[in-house]
């Protein structure tokens, strides 16, 4: 404490605060595509994973893959196929929204998405455990994400 310099790390998840501790992490801000405590939906998903692993809440790292795996099956189903030209094809075609995520994956294969500026709590405010921190902004998909027109991948610039 008293230091003038801010902390902003370049990758966090909540089970690194709980590690460092609330009294070490309060006040630091981070960005995550997704938060355990944002909405109802993203609870109702915390509450099932809790109750598989002992209490901890997601990251969303474990959201982003159960939700990109839902959608890779999802597609799979559609196409009738396992095939990976069909089967990215079907799932850059739709919009995602699975009570998780809400966006589209692009021509350039980012997910463009929804990013959330987190602030982490102090011990005083925290009520559990995994009430680590606190939405301070939601940072539209639009704004979180290189514009496709400046994109330098292959799949765009052919």
């Amino acid at each position: 404490m008293g230091s003038k310099q801010t902390v902003v790390p370049l990758l966090m998840f909540i089970s690194d605060i709980q590690a460092l501790g609330l009294k070490t992490t309060q006040g630091m801000n981070f960005t995550v595509g997704w938060y355990w405590d944002f909405n109802d939906s993203n609870r109702k998903f915390a509450q099932r994973f809790m109750k598989e692993f002992k209490g901890k809440a997601p990251t969303s790292v474990q959201a982003g893959v159960y939700s990109s795996t839902m959608q890779y099956l999802k597609a799979v189903e559609v196409t009738k196929t396992d095939n990976a030209d069909a089967v990215i094809k079907q799932m850059k075609s739709v919009e995602i929204n699975d009570g998780l995520f809400k966006g589209r994956i692009r021509a350039d294969g980012k997910f463009e998405h929804d990013m959330y500026l987190l602030e982490v709590k102090k011990p005083g405010d925290s009520k559990g455990p995994n009430d680590v921190a606190k939405v301070v902004k939601v940072i539209a998909a639009k704004d979180a994400t290189l514009p496709l027109a400046q994109s330098k991948c292959k799949y765009v610039t052919k």
